[in-house]
Order: structure tokens, then C-alpha cells, then sequence
């Protein structure tokens, strides 16, 4: 079987094999090119590999000095077209070579410890490598400033490569590539992250479009394109160290597929502006998915300190085709949060079209599209297939608003509205109206899904007036949606339920964590700190649920959520000294005595033993024999039982956590996350 057999895609196949041949070459010295070009079928892939392969084997010998004859290696390749083509390459590499020095070529040694491998991208500002970390025996991608191919001075582009390192250095996101050394060697700057393991987004989205302009693909079946495209084998295998991929394909619907894939991406984004920084060029360039199409961002290059309004120092860098309209107007960089929510609208159109809504001609005057692009694309989102679910057109249409005024005020909030749109819930920030709401969430209901990876949490409610459990029928009437507040933040950053670590800004004193419910009947709310010391001993602290940015103090140890609310709960405020931190939500539909003398209970410890926290199993006894003692004089075994349930069946654990008691009169929910401050927080 030919190499080009093995591959999902003969693009993938030629890249892989160009790889390993510049490896044999940069190893050994020399490679026999046809030994290597037989091992793919003949053909396209074939020859586009012989002129690759040529093209960067006369770049690596140049660069080393060698006495090369661009005709020669011209003459080794047999049709007119591609001899051109090997020539167009020859001077790209030409023109990044200015920057980069013998000592890049593949095999040699950067920094005395990463071992260039192979060319995986160039571009204006930079040129990456695949390398290998000797160290930490890893593979890393390397990223290279480039020296002469650049705007600007020295010293303001060693700014922005120190930025960006920064910037992505304080990053713990899954979706967000990870940053691990910055230095310079022979007067370059680089940048060491994590190789990420896939194929980036435009190449995803300009092969299905492909697909069904030039084969006749049915667009109804591009959930199963896609898979076929990010799933393939010899194009997707995770390097050492690489996070474990989530699945993000919804078999049925192209629509929640995008909002899958988008939705973890916003939220990543809302991580990087919580820690102060713009990206500045979100493009599907710079998204690559991984299996699964679990998306990775990179390439914070062009990042900026957030600043309000869009004002910018600095002068006009990006793609134009993804330029917000400030941006254009004011041929500024922007550097407003509502920049980079605008090109995540612009990515969510592009998936959902498979056509870019900001198209220049190839006539085009570059100010004549620049003064289009101000405007912004309503048309195009106008004319978006009818087909389009209301709630997920309603979404791109806020996002891509003209008046960064009249978008989402955060990523995180279009963050929200993606996860629920995928959940088959309502917006709750590009409103549709309450009679299509009320449909969604009817049609959600009858659905009775399993939850989505990306919905924060779903628990069934009974009780009372509330329906007894999913045994009898019962319908899903509340929902925890767990969420990282800073005093000084603008919006609460949700939390994935999937997701183990956070990290906090040096200095900041204090944290929140809490839960945003929503509920259809109304809830009785209580919570408790869950904490985890270095010596890996467990407490709980009682807390006072509020609603977030309420004045005054709860008094009370239950707080009241009203039915068809959707009210942000402050949980539990803490300083992040300890390495483990998280929230336990406890929800009923009328208040409990003996959840009450429960917190009481422990509140009182915690006052006589200096704030130290009750250890979390002797907690957990406490509430046992709590709820054993009578209530209101009468003897209530049920209710008892129901609220030993929680404890009988919690357990302390990283991500999210919930369930209900049997006869579903209690409900619960938990998370904890692994803490770190600043830098501390990268692998």
C-alpha cells in the first residue's frame, strides 16, 4: 500500500512525507528523491511532492553554502507547470531567507537544545518550525521572528515577541496553544509552544467547500466530511504531551457542529482578555482542529494590552479580509475586546457559508475594500440560508455588528450563546424573542439529549410541585452554568465543564467562583467552598450564596432563585493560596432546616479553629447526622434519605460533578479546579 493510500487526504500525505525526507536529507546529507516520490501513488500528489521536496532541498543546500544551479534542479522536473511552480517556491523561500541563517535549516540545533526538524508555515512576520525539545525529549513547534521581513524597528518587534510570549505564557487553556520558552540565539527571537497535532481551520473549510462546488457533496453530510478530514490516519496522531482531544462532532447537524467548534474557541478567548490581552487576528488560519475538530487558537503575534473604545497606538498590522470595521475606518490595529468578538463573527459566518463575508476582489483597490469593510457585512449575514437555525443566525448577526456597541460586550458572552445553542437552549445575549424561545426550549425538552460537552452542567429537578425524576417522565428544569469572576472584571468567564485548571492574574487578591441557575419552577440555592491544601488534605468552608454584584451581603444561608430566571450566583470568594479550589451547589424547591443547622454547624468550626476549613469527610458525617434529627418534631425518613443521597454519592474530584437523589428532591452540583497564579500555571 502506498503512503498516499495511508493518508486521509493526499495534501496531508505529501506534507507528512516532505517531512521525513528533509529529516533523511538534513541527517545524512542526501536522500534519493525518486525512492521517496514512489512511495505515493502517481499522480498530483506525486509531482507536487518532487517540487517541494526540490524547492526546499535547494533552500537548505543554498544555505549552507553549497555551490546550487536553480536550472539544475529545475531540469528534474519534467512538465513545464511544474518547473514554474518549483520556481514561484523558490523565490518564497528566497524571501524569507533573508531572516533566517544557516543555522535553521533542518537538523541543526537553535538555542543548544531544540533540533530543527522540518518548515511547518511561514509568513510576514515569522517562519515556524517543527522541532524536537532534547531536554524534555518533546516534539515543539518554534516559532522564528523574522529579521529583515518585518514593519518596524528591532526593538518594536522584539516587543512584540516578548508579547506575545507573555501573553500566552499566562495561558491555561485547553483551547489555546501553550507557550514554553521565549529566547534569542545568534540575534534571533523565538518562541517554544506546544506542536499541535491537525490541520487548520481555512484548509477544513476550503476543502468542504470544494467538495461541493466541484464533486457535488451533499452539504447536509458535513458533519461525516469533516470527521473524514480532521480523523484521518497519518494526519492527526497527538505528540508528546499534546492534550487529549474533545469530540466537537455533532453527527446530525452542521449548525451545532459550528457552535461546538466555535463555542470552547470564544471561551479561550475570554481567558486571554480576562488576563489582559487582545488577539487581534482571529482567522480560521489560526484555529487548527484537532480529531474530533477540537479546535486549538494560535498565533497571538499581533496582541495588544486591551484598551477601551478601539484606540490604538500602534499602526494597521492583520489580515485585512478579517479586519473589524473600526479597524478599517480608522486604520488602527484595535485593541477592544469587541475587535476580536467581531473576527470570531466573521469565523462563525465563514463556517456556517463556507465563504468569507469580508471577499476582496483581486482588482480591488486595497482603500476601496477597506471602505467597504467599514461598513461591515450586514447584507451578507442578511442572506445567510434561511435554513439557518434563527437562534445560531442571531448569534453572528450580534457578533458582526457595525457599532462594536451593538455586540456582544464579551467573547465569553458569545461563548455562552454558542454552548446553548449547541444544548438546543435559548440565547441569552442575542435574544430571538420568547416565542421562538420558549419553541427551543420545548423542542430541547422532547429531545431529552445526553449533555453536550460543551453545556456546564443539567440536572433534573422533583419534588413537591416539581416532576419526580426522569423514571416517571420528568423534564429537565434547571441548569448550573459554573463561571470565574474578578471584582475587576467586566463579565464572569464560564467554565467548561471539562475543565481541571485555572489561572489567576498575579496579585489579585481576590477570586470568585459561583454558578449562573436557571431555572423553569425556582430553586432554594445553597453552597460551600471546597477546598484542597499542598499536602492534598480536603475541607469545606460554608459560604452565603448572593447574586453576583449585589450590594449587600446574604444574610441567609439559602438564597431564593425565581422560576423563568437566569441569575449569576456568587458562590465562594477565595484568595488562591491553596492549589485546589471549587464550589459544591446544593438546590431544593423549599428550604432545609437541616441543610441550615448543617452550615450553621460547620460555620461555627471554622470561626473556633482560626478559618481553617472543615476536613471534607468529617463534613460529609456531620450532614449525616444532621439529617437524621427530627424536623420541625416530626420524623421525615424520605427527606432525610433525599439529602444523605448528596453525600453518600459525592465525591471530591476535578471538572464537574452532579446528580440528584433518588426520589430527585435534591439536586447537587460540584467542580474543582487546580489553582495557579501567573506563569506558575503552564506545564
Amino acid at each position: 500500500m502506498t503512503h498516499g493510500q495511508d493518508a486521509a487526504r493526499p495534501a496531508d500525505a505529501v506534507a507528512e512525507l516532505l517531512d521525513a525526507y528533509l529529516v533523511e536529507l538534513a541527517g545524512a546529507g542526501t536522500a534519493d528523491l525518486d525512492v521517496w516520490a514512489a512511495r505515493l501513488a502517481r499522480g498530483d500528489a506525486r509531482e507536487r511532492f518532487r517540487r517541494e521536496a526540490l524547492a526546499e532541498e535547494f533552500a537548505w543546500r543554498q544555505s549552507r553554502g553549497e555551490p546550487v544551479v536553480l536550472e539544475e534542479y529545475a531540469a528534474r522536473l519534467r512538465e513545464e507547470a511544474d518547473r514554474k511552480a518549483f520556481a514561484e517556491i523558490v523565490r518564497a523561500n528566497r524571501l524569507a531567507e533573508r531572516a533566517l541563517p544557516p543555522q535553521l535549516a533542518p537538523g541543526a540545533l537553535l538555542g543548544g537544545r531544540y533540533r530543527i526538524r522540518s518548515l511547518l508555515g511561514r509568513g510576514g512576520m515569522s517562519v515556524v518550525f517543527a522541532a524536537w525539545d532534547q531536554e524534555l525529549e518533546r516534539d515543539v513547534a518554534i516559532k522564528v521572528f523574522n529579521a529583515d521581513a518585518r514593519a518596524g524597528s528591532p526593538e518594536e518587534w522584539e516587543t512584540i515577541a516578548h508579547g506575545e510570549a507573555a501573553a500566552l505564557a499566562q495561558l491555561d487553556h485547553p483551547n489555546v496553544v501553550r507557550v514554553h520558552d521565549i529566547r534569542r540565539d545568534h540575534a534571533q527571537t523565538f518562541i517554544v509552544m506546544d506542536r499541535v497535532s491537525g490541520v487548520d481551520l481555512s484548509r477544513v473549510l476550503e476543502e468542504l467547500r470544494r467538495q461541493e462546488l466541484e464533486d457535488g457533496a451533499d452539504p447536509a453530510r458535513r458533519p461525516e466530511r469533516l470527521r473524514a478530514l480532521v480523523d484521518g490516519v497519518g494526519q492527526n496522531a497527538a505528540h508528546a504531551g499534546e492534550r487529549a482531544s474533545v469530540d466537537r462532532i455533532d453527527a446530525r447537524s452542521w449548525p451545532r457542529t459550528v457552535a461546538r467548534i466555535l463555542a470552547p474557541v470564544a471561551a479561550g478567548i475570554e481567558v486571554a482578555h480576562g488576563l489582559g490581552q487582545v488577539h487581534r487576528d482571529l482567522k480560521p488560519n489560526n484555529v487548527i482542529l484537532r480529531r474530533g475538530a477540537d479546535p486549538v487558537v494560535l498565533d497571538f503575534g499581533l496582541s495588544a494590552r486591551v484598551r477601551p473604545g478601539a484606540e490604538d497606538s500602534g499602526v494597521l498590522r492583520g489580515t485585512p479580509e478579517y479586519f473589524a470595521p473600526e479597524q478599517a475606518r480608522d486604520l488602527r490595529s484595535g485593541s477592544d475586546v469587541r475587535t476580536d468578538v467581531y473576527q470570531l463573527g466573521l469565523v462563525l459566518y465563514e463556517m456556517l457559508s463556507l465563504e468569507r463575508a469580508q471577499h476582496r476582489e483581486k482588482t480591488e483597490d486595497i482603500l476601496r475594500f477597506l471602505a467597504r469593510v467599514s461598513l461591515g457585512p450586514k447584507e451578507r449575514v442578511e442572506a445567510l440560508p434561511r435554513g439557518l437555525p434563527r437562534a445560531l443566525r442571531a448569534i453572528c448577526a450580534r457578533a458582526l455588528a457595525a457599532n462594536p456597541a451593538a455586540r456582544y460586550a464579551s467573547a465569553g458572552e458569545m461563548a455562552r450563546d454558542l454552548e446553548r445553542f449547541a444544548a438546543g437552549l435559548p440565547n441569552v445575549h442575542a435574544r430571538t424573542g420568547t416565542a421562538h424561545g420558549t419553541w427551543q426550549r420545548a423542542t430541547w425538552l422532547a429531545r431529552q439529549p445526553a449533555f453536550a460537552a460543551l453545556l456546564l452542567g443539567g440536572l433534573a429537578l422533583g419534588g413537591g410541585v416539581w416532576l419526580r425524576g426522569r423514571a416517571q417522565g420528568a423534564e429537565e428544569t434547571l441548569f448550573f452554568a459554573p463561571f470565574h469572576f474578578t471584582p475587576f472584571a467586566t463579565s464572569p468567564v464560564a467554565i467548561g465543564a471539562r475543565q481541571e485548571r485555572l489561572v489567576i492574574a498575579e496579585g489579585s487578591r481576590v477570586e470568585i467562583l459561583g454558578v449562573e441557575v436557571e431555572t423553569a419552577t425556582g430553586a432554594w440555592i445553597y453552597g460551600l467552598g471546597v477546598t484542597g491544601n499542598a499536602e492534598g488534605e480536603k475541607g469545606v468552608y460554608p459560604q452565603r450564596p448572593r447574586v453576583l454584584g449585589a450590594r449587600e451581603a446574604q444574610s441567609g444561608w439559602a438564597l431564593r432563585v425565581e422560576a423563568g430566571s437566569s441569575t449569576p450566583v456568587e458562590i465562594y470568594r477565595f484568595d488562591g493560596q491553596d492549589p485546589e479550589e471549587g464550589v459544591l451547589v446544593i438546590a431544593r424547591d423549599e428550604r432545609s432546616d437541616a441543610i441550615e443547622r448543617w452550615l450553621a454547624a460547620l460555620d461555627a468550626e471554622v470561626s473556633a479553629s482560626g478559618r481553617k476549613p472543615v476536613p471534607y469527610e468529617r463534613a460529609l458525617a456531620d450532614f449525616e447526622r444532621v439529617a437524621k434529627t427530627r424536623v420541625r418534631g416530626v420524623v421525615d425518613p424520605d427527606a432525610a434519605q433525599a439529602e444523605r443521597d448528596i453525600f453518600q454519592n459525592l465525591v471530591f474530584k476535578r471538572a464537574a460533578s452532579q446528580g440528584a437523589s433518588a426520589d430527585g428532591r435534591i439536586k447537587w452540583f460540584q467542580q474543582i479546579l487546580q489553582v495557579s497564579r501567573g506563569t506558575d500555571g503552564k506545564d
